[in-house]
């Protein structure tokens, strides 16, 4: 709907309005889980039900019609592989005593998913479109920031619950400055990418991102969550928030228009797998940097071996993702800037 030369803007408003229910979901979820007993999770779950009413109430004859491609049918070959593929990974990545021929029918899976996407006449992802090097540094830009973010913030709750006594409500307290800053920056963030390139602000972000989980690398032994390490997510959502909308901005800039909706799908795919594979293999980082104590990363208690080890634990996620952002900040200077 918006020309090419304010599609970082459009991107922008766009960031900034999903941005408004991830604020208030986790502020709701851990009123739910603080004060809801033994029913709060399942009211967590619950609450998407109303949502969802509302948004297909809203999608019906309510946008715009769209006819697609008629005749085109849907790569369920090519879904398949992909699923099977990333869930093996996904298996193997978390649990340490999966066998062998695992790891290698994941490989087999994603190499199938390469092959068939390359024959396939109407394929779920043209392999073409990585020729353009925008498109594709801007997805391996995705991929390495989005794997630091989701790390951190995966387990840093697990780490604040169980072992720096902080309530599942307070913990939103670490997640509302990163909500609030994509909000308000993501608007005047896309119009700066319009006009000055999203390269610049990718980095700038990133960089920011970077010394953010470095601080809580420094900081985790500490456990203090008020005045370290709130700080340092604030600090990461800054970052975050001169990021988001640049980074689908470029994504798009590198495809056709034809083919703006499969770059913008498979942006978000590359982030989605991000999480997955962040999730599962800082998952091991942290388990090996536990050590072998009881009663566990991620398990409640209270005593100084297990702080201590905790400690050691959440930091290194938190240097690794550090280490992750700073190669995105790296990354993202390759980003050419738009031709007008």
């Amino acid at each position: 709907a918006y020309p090419r030369a304010e599609r970082g803007r459009a991107l922008g408003l766009w960031a900034a309005a999903s941005t408004l229910t991830t604020a208030l979901g986790p502020v709701l979820g851990g009123m739910f889980v603080t004060w809801g007993g033994e029913i709060g999770w399942r009211l967590v779950f619950a609450l998407n039900l109303p949502l969802g009413l509302a948004a297909l109430w809203l999608i019906r004859g309510r946008t715009p019609g769209d006819i697609g491609k008629p005749g085109v049918r849907v790569d369920l070959p090519g879904a398949g592989l992909a699923t099977l593929g990333l869930g093996l990974m996904a298996w193997v990545l978390t649990e340490a005593a999966a066998p062998a021929w695992v790891a290698l029918a994941a490989l087999a899976s994603l190499a199938g998913f390469l092959i068939w996407e390359s024959l396939a006449p109407a394929p779920m992802l043209r392999l073409g479109l990585f020729r353009n090097r925008v498109f594709a540094v801007t997805n391996l830009v995705t991929f390495v920031l989005y794997f630091a973010l989701n790390g951190v913030m995966f387990y840093l709750p697990m780490t604040a619950v169980s072992a720096w006594k902080v309530t599942p409500l307070e913990v939103t307290a670490a997640f509302l400055p990163i909500s609030i800053l994509i909000g308000v920056l993501s608007a005047p963030a896309g119009r700066m990418a319009d006009r000055w390139g999203a390269g610049p602000l990718m980095a700038t972000g990133s960089a920011l991102v970077a010394a953010a989980y470095a601080g809580l690398w420094v900081f985790a032994p500490l456990g203090a969550f008020w005045s370290h390490v709130v700080p340092c997510t604030a600090l990461a959502g800054l970052g975050l928030g001169l990021v988001v909308a640049p980074l689908t901005a470029a994504a798009m800039q590198g495809a056709e228009d034809g083919e703006q909706g499969a770059a913008s799908g498979v942006n978000n795919a590359v982030a989605r797998v991000a999480g997955l594979i962040a999730i599962a293999l800082q998952g091991r980082i942290a388990a090996t940097a536990y050590g072998t104590g009881a009663p566990g990363f991620g398990i409640a208690g209270d005593t100084p071996a297990h702080l201590a080890a905790t400690g050691a634990a959440f930091g290194a996620v938190a240097l690794t993702a550090s280490l992750m952002a700073a190669l995105a900040a790296v990354l993202a200077l390759l980003v050419a800037r738009p031709v007008r």
